[in-house]
């Protein structure tokens, strides 16, 4: 399983959403998630761009580096 893969499940897990809660809050269809999850595939940008709806740090996504949550502005 990929750092990333392991990264979305732990969000959506924080999140306390199943795939398919999770699925209908990003916009992306559960066998996309459950594919990153399973790191059958990779996100592309506009998947990211989802993803980045739910709130999470997209640098703590993508490269595991700071914290889960965004800074506060």
């Amino acid at each position: 399983m990929s750092d990333l893969a392991v990264r979305l499940k732990t969000w959506r897990h924080a999140l306390g959403l199943t795939q398919d809660e999770f699925a209908r809050r990003s916009g992306l269809p559960k066998r996309t998630i459950v594919g990153y999850e399973n790191s059958e595939r990779e996100p592309g940008a506009a998947a990211l761009a989802a993803i980045a709806k739910t709130g999470v740090n997209m640098t703590w996504l993508l490269t595991g580096e700071g914290e889960m949550l965004p800074p506060k502005q």
